[in-house]
């Protein structure tokens, strides 16, 4: 097997498809796996049309490289709008640096990141690094809306990370209304939103830029190992002063806050007030329910 033995830079683009779960439970299982097939085959002749190279499909996704910029994210804008008809969708990332290359796949720092963003996007909704945008011109950025600094786990610094959608509604979904009721009214100084969340015994807390990852993958920042629990079930985070939970997973995420009735989410980004419940898949009054106890506090 050979090995590049210079550094060499590349455009990333992972592409996953999402909507195959619902797609197998409303047709056969050979026309739901014709469907998606044909998908993925559309990806792969979009990645080629603008230069891209193809480098391995594993279930729903499409992972390639670009020697430009441009034709990366000309691929993802294509992609994006193909299928409108269909529940077939992706949520991508795109990221650009060094990597390794054997005969069949790709390696590096720059990769892990690019799986960390796609995994992050919403459907519908491609995440792009700062260092990917950086590679384009000012007119190629325009279309790109800011999303926040988010720092990655084994990262010391946050990476500044953009959103591209196939059209200008947003993917996201707020619930509920988050006030504040510490701080200095009228100071203009608003209090720093902490998440922490409670498992087993084991705590884990999510700031400004900085998230919680769960599901049932050893990859996950908190890990929840029930088959019924998605690989990359959710997402706890604060960004711009909202702690929110967003949504990945095939089966959902049942959430309580206070007194409130139980708040089911799918596919979704849910915003967190106060201290409450979330639970994977399961209602929280499952006798299986997996609990997260969840506490949003806030320092001036």
């Amino acid at each position: 097997m050979s090995i590049w033995e210079e550094k060499r830079e590349v455009s990333i683009l992972l592409a996953d498809v999402t909507g195959s779960t619902s797609l197998y439970d409303k047709t056969s299982n050979s026309e739901a796996l014709a469907q998606i097939q044909n998908y993925l085959g559309q990806i792969r002749r979009i990645v080629s049309s603008e230069g891209g190279n193809f480098i391995h499909s594993k279930g729903d996704d499409v992972l390639c490289t670009f020697s430009e910029p441009l034709g990366a994210i000309n691929a993802a804008r294509e992609i994006l709008t193909k299928n409108q008809r269909s529940n077939l969708t992706i949520h991508a990332g795109l990221h650009h640096g060094e990597i390794i290359k054997t005969d069949d796949d790709i390696y590096g720092d720059c990769v892990n990141v690019c799986a960390r963003l796609a995994s992050l996007a919403n459907p519908g909704e491609v995440l792009l690094s700062q260092l990917f945008v950086d590679q384009l011109s000012k007119p190629q950025q325009g279309s790109l809306r800011v999303l926040d600094d988010i720092k990655f786990k084994g990262k010391d610094e946050a990476i500044r990370v953009y959103s591209m959608q196939a059209d200008s509604t947003s993917q996201h979904t707020e619930v509920g209304v988050l006030t504040f009721v510490s701080g200095d009214i009228g100071s203009g100084v608003e209090p720093e939103l902490i998440v922490e969340l409670t498992y087993k015994g084991q705590v884990y807390s999510s700031s400004e830029s900085s998230s919680v990852t769960i599901g049932r993958s050893d990859e996950n920042d908190l890990v929840v190992a029930q088959p019924w629990v998605s690989r990359q079930h959710a997402t706890i985070s604060v960004m711009r002063n909202k702690a929110q939970l967003v949504d990945r997973s095939s089966g959902g995420t049942y959430i309580t806050m206070g007194k409130n009735p139980e708040l089911p989410a799918l596919r979704e980004t849910v915003l967190l007030i106060g201290s409450g419940t979330i639970s994977p898949t399961l209602s929280t009054g499952s006798r299986k329910a997996e609990i997260i106890q969840f506490k949003v506090t806030s320092k001036t």
